[in-house]
């Protein structure tokens, strides 16, 4: 089974030039970026093909799709789940330049909020069988996903890792199942 290190400290994401940055297009592909950033800590983002941007400039099917895959183990999914507002993901959040189909949510240590300790990729398109093979992967969990679900979680060491499609939007998650001791309650 992989062991999965989710890096409750700032990241070690860097953005640079794409001369030092892991190759650009592989950063694209929503597996690698949760591997390399999520599930390792150990991506490099080219400035030239990721930005900044405020959780709220998301995609409201995004954001759907994001709070659904904050769904606690064992807790039945929301059919049509609420976007968290904008105190409750501190998390810094990253867009591919082109198309801004693709987004990283970074985790947020030490800060109040919801969604603090999570990072979580989504991109556009119905790609929950993608998704949960990637959970599956990451978590060594080999439960079918069920006919016409749109939430599936598995847990690995001390994280819950879920995939969510809402809307067109599928996300991937992991979360510790015991928030970091630097995050405060708001």
């Amino acid at each position: 089974m992989k062991t999965l290190r989710l890096l409750v400290l700032p990241i070690a994401l860097l953005c640079g030039s794409a001369a030092h940055a892991q190759d650009a297009g592989s950063m694209t592909d929503p597996a690698t970026l949760f591997g390399a950033a999520c599930a390792s800590g150990q991506a490099r983002l080219p400035r030239s093909t990721f930005d900044d941007i405020a959780y709220g400039a998301m995609p409201v099917g995004a954001r759907r799709a994001f709070a659904l895959s904050l769904t606690k183990a064992g807790a039945k999914p929301a059919a049509a789940p609420v976007p968290l507002g904008d105190l409750e993901v501190p998390n810094r959040v990253l867009t591919k330049f082109t198309g801004r189909d693709l987004f990283l949510l970074l985790p947020a240590a030490g800060l109040p909020g919801a969604s603090a300790d999570v990072c979580s990729v989504a991109w556009q398109g119905a790609h929950l069988d993608d998704a949960v093979t990637l959970v599956q992967n990451f978590t060594g969990t080999k439960a079918p996903l069920a006919p016409g679900a749109t939430y599936y979680a598995g847990t690995s060491d001390s994280h819950l890792v879920a995939a969510a499609q809402f809307d067109q939007w599928t996300v991937i998650s992991i979360v510790p199942t015991t928030p970091s001791k630097e995050q405060k309650t708001p």
